[in-house]
């Protein structure tokens, strides 16, 4: 995953929330208070990144392995009360929606997907994780390693088939074989001396080579063909962006940002905040009718849906119909449009139609 290092990203702040949270138990696992700390680590992670939660599973499991049903109910009792603070905490902060952006409804197709293959990657620390467990013992802890190593890659596995996972959802099996693989090297002598080793890798590689070989690399291949198409796009999108002498508004602030402009408004939480009476939209679309942004982009990451008079994730329904009625789009494209008044005074002001529209209109990328 070499696209996630040094990702802005909660991924990793959850993960440092969980290991620190595994460590925790592991260091002070003779005290009954620790798990109250382990807990509260654990609601923090899953609280960041919701779907971070098989450190946290792993546990329960285990206590439940031991039948220690005191330190079981002060575990749960923990992390319940820790993940009902914190999420008061946001809807007080953040308005009630906040439960709808943990459970959105999701497709879900239970299929060997893209996302999926990405473990082909890790077969050779996965197996080597797998076979110190069994055979080469690991102390006091074999049973608890054995435990979240089952979590963290049986539930990546359930949530490979749901929409909108990516390779993020690696991170903490491949964590989990990192620890495990972390402790085996005191063992690597006796490895090497058994042979293990030798048997193993020549097995694995062979699988990660011809996945990478025939699927990734075909697909890398693929979206750099793709690339110089559109980096054109957004270069006419930066250009059109730029010469318009009135307001703009940017619902990819990147796309302003590189033109030199500022986005009339940050859109991100527009809709949240009118839906909770925070705020209202009259004033922008009283600016929308009146034309008086020389250009919108519509198109963000994880709304790429094409300019309709219909709700969107970022805009209202009524923002949305103001909006094409008086706006048309100046560059189209797959990831994002740029619209410019379709009438009116301004109308006179709006750049010539670029080639990437008719590029598109003809089936381009």
């Amino acid at each position: 995953m070499p696209r996630f290092i040094g990702a802005n990203t909660p991924d990793f702040l959850a993960l440092l929330f969980e290991l620190l949270g595994l460590l925790g138990f592991v260091w002070w696992r003779d005290a009954e208070w620790s798990v109250v700390v382990v807990a509260i680590l654990f609601g923090l992670a899953v609280c960041t990144k919701p779907t971070m939660a098989s450190f946290a599973l792993a546990i329960g499991i285990y206590l439940i392995l031991c039948r220690e049903w005191r330190t079981l109910l002060l575990y749960v009792t923990a992390g319940a009360l820790t993940g009902g603070l914190l999420v008061s905490v946001s809807r007080f902060l953040d308005g009630p929606f906040i439960y709808a952006h943990l459970l959105p409804s999701r497709p879900y197709v239970p299929a060997l997907s893209e996302n999926a293959l990405v473990v082909l990657l890790f077969l050779p620390t996965l197996g080597l994780a797998l076979r110190w467990i069994m055979f080469a013992g690991a102390g006091r802890w074999r049973a608890l390693l054995a435990v979240t190593w089952a979590v963290s890659h049986g539930l990546a596995a359930v949530l490979w088939g749901g929409d909108g996972v990516g390779e993020n959802i690696q991170l903490e099996p491949t964590a989990t074989d990192a620890v495990i693989l972390a402790l085996a090297l005191g063992d690597a002598r006796r490895w090497f001396s058994q042979g293990v080793l030798l048997r193993v890798l020549p097995v694995i590689w062979p699988l990660v080579i011809v996945q990478f070989g025939f699927g990734r690399v075909s697909n890398d291949l693929q979206k750099w063909h793709a690339l110089s198409a559109r980096l054109a796009e957004y270069r006419q999108a930066i250009l059109l962006l730029r010469e318009q002498p009135r307001p703009v508004l940017c619902e990819d602030l990147l796309l302003c940002f590189e033109a030199g402009r500022e986005s009339a408004i940050d859109a991100y939480f527009v809709r949240d905040r009118v839906r909770m009476g925070r705020q209202s939209d009259a004033p922008l679309r009283a600016l929308l009718r009146e034309q008086r942004f020389g250009a919108v982009e519509i198109g963000a990451p994880d709304d790429r849906q094409l300019p309709v008079a219909r709700e969107r994730l970022r805009f209202t329904a009524s923002f949305m119909q103001d909006l094409v009625q008086r706006y048309t789009p100046q560059l189209q494209t797959r990831a994002f449009s740029v619209l410019v008044p379709a009438f009116g005074p301004w109308r006179r002001n709006a750049p010539a139609p670029s080639s990437g529209q008719h590029q598109h209109d003809a089936g381009g990328p």
